[in-house]
């Protein structure tokens, strides 16, 4: 799961139509980043759901991280000004035995941490391969 940082003060300074470029724009590196067999979707408001088939969590991670990065370096054209965005991810591995409630909840639960954390990083759930 993925969030665009401090989206409402986007809208409350730009207003809503610029906060849709922001969103647009965010969209369109999400999919220009993941493999043609990842789903991209837009969860609610600025969250993003990434849904990546045949994915360790560590390849997750290193993935994840570089969407962070690009999108914290892109400068975002709005009507009377550029703006730059960040996100935080929450990245969790599926596994079999669970529910797809409890792995939503789990990618969820790492991305409330990303955003305590302060934001513009990203958490995981689970073990890390090594």
């Amino acid at each position: 799961m993925l969030d665009i940082d401090h989206f409402k003060s986007v809208n409350d300074r730009y207003g809503h139509a610029s906060g849709d470029i922001v969103i647009a724009v965010v969209a369109g590196l999400l999919k220009e980043k993941l493999r043609k067999n990842d789903i991209v979707a837009r969860w609610g408001g600025e969250e993003f759901l990434l849904l990546l088939r045949d994915c360790p969590l560590n390849e997750a991670v290193r993935l994840a991280e570089e969407i962070r990065q690009s999108v914290a370096e892109l400068a975002i054209t709005l009507p009377k000004e550029t703006v730059h965005v960040t996100v935080s991810a929450g990245v969790a591995e599926y596994v079999p035995e669970e529910t797809a409630g409890g792995f939503f909840v789990r990618a969820d639960d790492a991305l409330y941490r990303a955003k305590a954390a302060g934001r513009n990083r990203i958490e995981a759930s689970g073990m890390l391969a090594v």
